[in-house]
């Protein structure tokens, strides 16, 4: 039975009136207009389950904004500061830009031959209507594209395709905020594709065992190909795969991840090592979880490189997929990272029975639908440890408040997505953890785990264990210790 909880934090600061040694000074402050804002973004991120549902656009001190801060002017003149996790704005055509993730209509006169995009972010996002076309990326100073030219196969003990299908001329993208789904892609399978603020993931939804009637005689992988364009000085490297896949491969290479660098070394995209999973589902009243730990497999890539890009295969054993233990629907989920700024400082720590070593684990573990999100609880399976207990922590950089700010309030607030069968059993133990270590940098996640276990304990209890928003007020305290640096970690 899992018995966990899947959220990400904000932090909320309020600052006092006219305040000199804040760093922010309000006299006479006016919050400006959001001239420069388009609509779409206002109503996403102010309305009653938005990022900011508790004010007001007119109110925001839009020249105070950082990457990670906002701030609005308060009726009795003070002023409260929003602290992001993660990146709040991007910074383009000299200002701070507001980050929205939903896929829209595609306005922007740019690749007219994609209908959808998402381009209220550092990186910009373009989709097609009909998958086939490429996704679009622009980069800082380049483009990426992916996706182009999709295929399901069935590939032979030699890496052979021996039967394929082409994607459903009627499958169109339908956008609902930031994910858009292309129902039908394939005979049984679903394709949907979730935007974030570093990054794309990629979901192909196997909806039944019946597309395993198809399978050809001699097929060892199911596999989904694609191809991949960059700019001709990009490399591409990435971990070897452990794995025997093939008795022979004529061409190519066989990888855990891609990494593309440009001609610089910098790093541009990752794709991650792919996981396969049966897709969580609600347990009936006294229904036990399924403990198989080989619902779980991580895959590997077959790569292609020609003049024409990358010819990628997202490999998918037969064996694991059609074993009898086999629950369906099952989720092929490889994730794609935009570089720089992916870094996000939040995370989930685990270990085996609540005992010995720490393991770390960012990405989406343990059902969480994004990048960023944590986790918290336990799980009475065996997969990828025997009954992990899983804690999460965020990393705030707080760089934009002076070292004297004087606080009058601190608000921690949380969104708590979804539970597996926790009720009231598992309680929440919340404060800033132990010598406020930026775990995102410590090398061991022993000390990282220890020092999210025994954190400062501002909440500890069950009554915050809700969907939705949560918040806790407190700890002021241990924030202005952490003002001089820069930086606190929550737990």
């Amino acid at each position: 039975m899992k018995k966990f909880f899947t959220l990400i934090f904000s932090l909320v600061i309020t600052l006092p009136l006219f305040s000199q040694q804040s760093g922010i000074d309000t006299k006479g402050a006016k919050a400006t207009a959001h001239t420069k804002t388009p609509d779409e973004v206002i109503n996403a991120l102010f309305k009653v389950d938005g990022l900011y549902r508790d004010y007001k656009p007119s109110d925001e001190l839009v020249e105070l904004r950082s990457r990670n801060t906002k701030h609005f002017l308060n009726p009795d003149g003070s002023v409260t500061e929003i602290v992001g996790a993660g990146d709040l704005h991007y910074f383009e055509d000299g200002e701070w830009k507001e980050i929205l993730t939903h896929i829209f209509q595609n306005k922007t006169g740019e690749y007219a031959d994609h209908q959808f995009a998402a381009v209220y972010n550092g990186h910009k996002n373009f989709f097609p209507e009909q998958p086939g076309m490429a996704i679009v990326t622009k980069l800082r100073n380049d483009v990426y594209q992916d996706w182009e030219h999709p295929a399901m196969v069935w590939l032979d003990a030699n890496a052979n395709v021996i039967a394929e299908y082409q994607v459903n001329d009627l499958a169109t993208g339908v956008p609902v905020k930031d994910s858009i789904r292309y129902a039908d892609i394939f005979p049984h399978t679903d394709a949907v594709i979730l935007n974030s603020v570093t990054s794309k993931k990629l979901s192909y939804f196997l909806r039944d065992s019946s597309l395993l009637a198809d399978k050809p005689a001699g097929a060892v992988y199911l596999a989904f190909r694609e191809t991949i364009h960059t700019n001709s000085s990009w490399k591409l490297s990435g971990t070897a795969s452990n794995e025997k896949i093939f008795a022979s491969l004529a061409s190519g290479q066989l990888l855990q991840n891609m990494m593309f660098t440009d001609g610089t070394g910098q790093q541009e995209v990752e794709i991650q090592t792919p996981l396969y999973f049966q897709k969580d589902k609600a347990l009936a009243p006294g229904e036990a979880w399924n403990p198989d730990p080989a619902r779980f497999y991580n895959g590997s890539y077959l790569v292609k490189e020609s003049n024409a890009g990358y010819e990628t295969y997202t490999l998918v054993p037969v064996q694991w997929l059609a074993d009898s233990s086999r629950t369906f629907p099952v989720v092929i989920d490889p994730v794609t990272n935009y570089y720089p700024g992916y870094t996000w400082p939040t995370y989930t720590v685990y270990r085996s029975n609540n005992s010995g070593g720490w393991i770390c684990s960012p990405g989406t573990y343990a059902g969480r639908t994004y990048q960023y999100d944590i986790s918290y609880g336990w799980i009475d399976d065996t997969w990828p440890t025997n009954n992990p207990f899983l804690y999460g922590y965020s990393t705030f950089d707080i760089t934009a408040l002076q070292d004297i700010a004087c606080i009058t309030s601190v608000q921690y607030n949380w969104y708590h997505y979804a539970s597996r069968s926790c009720g009231t059993d598992v309680t929440l133990k919340f404060g800033r953890v132990t010598g406020n270590y930026n775990l995102a940098e410590e090398p061991s996640c022993t000390i990282t785990g220890d020092a999210i276990r025994n954190n400062n304990s501002y909440y500890n209890g069950t009554g915050k264990n809700g969907n939705g928003w949560q918040s806790y007020t407190g700890g002021v305290a241990d924030f202005v210790a952490a003002l001089p640096g820069n930086q606190i970690t929550l737990g």
